[in-house]
């Protein structure tokens, strides 16, 4: 079984290893034989249209069955990111490794 000074040692390269190679510039692109010609839009823009009354029914219909709806609030994490978890793990590991 590998010491606790290797295990940190790997740590700490597999961290300096992974920094640079996020920090490394991107290969060159080729040069274009010819331009060529601008092209098309893929996805064109979906068109508005006026609301069926019909379709107007139906999400009535929908928002009386959903429980709780009012209390909805849109765009709230409400949780730790998942960053945050990331690096208070690996503190607790090397802190682990080095006691």
């Amino acid at each position: 079984m590998p010491s606790k000074r290797t295990a940190v040692g790997l740590f700490v390269v597999a961290l300096f290893a992974t920094q640079a190679a996020a920090q490394a510039e991107p290969a060159p692109r080729p040069a274009a034989a010819a331009p060529a010609k601008p092209a098309e839009p893929q996805a064109k823009k979906a068109e508005k249209r006026p609301v069926t009354p019909e379709e107007r029914d139906r999400y009535a219909e929908r928002e009386k069955q959903v429980q709780g709806l009012d209390k909805f609030e849109g765009g709230r994490g409400g949780g730790i990111p998942a960053t945050t978890i990331i690096i208070v793990l690996l503190l607790v590991i090397v802190i682990v490794l080095i006691v």
